[in-house]
């Protein structure tokens, strides 16, 4: 079985550096992109009625998002059973100490914030990516 990579950001220049960022490991995974946090949350509460449903090997999920922001998101991945041993990167433009600290207080693995330069953003992107998706080791019923 594929792994799946979920990116949840509402910034379609972000998510198109993040693709090419992975774009090396994105060969050996699949990825999905919602830039509508109502639609990723809709994906992910779909487990159990969904046949196609992957459980994803890792989330990177932007903490300022329309409508659901990332600190519900993460709320709700973390209170499911089913869903809360997934890494939750928290990849944010956000420097604001507050939302680092209830990030981790929600259950997020990592908080990152997104780098200005191109090439410090895609050598963060890839260091994410080989640490969660190759070096890190996931329960059985994750992989």
């Amino acid at each position: 079985m594929k792994k799946t990579i979920l990116i949840i950001d509402d910034n379609p220049n972000d998510t198109f550096l993040m693709l090419e960022a992975l774009d090396e490991i994105t060969k050996k995974y699949e990825v999905k992109i919602f830039n509508d946090s109502e639609k990723a949350l809709e994906y992910l509460n779909s487990k159990n009625s969904n046949e196609n449903f992957i459980i994803p090997s890792l989330i990177l999920l932007d903490v300022k998002m329309p409508k659901i922001n990332g600190f519900e998101i993460l709320k709700t991945i973390k209170s499911n059973n089913a869903l809360k041993f997934i890494p939750v990167v928290m990849f944010s433009s956000s420097k604001e100490k507050s939302d680092l600290e209830k990030c981790y207080m929600l259950g997020a693995n990592a908080f990152v914030v997104k780098p200005t330069n191109f090439d410090e953003f895609i050598n963060t992107l890839k260091s994410i990516g080989n640490f969660w998706l190759e070096i890190n080791e996931l329960p059985l019923s994750y992989n």
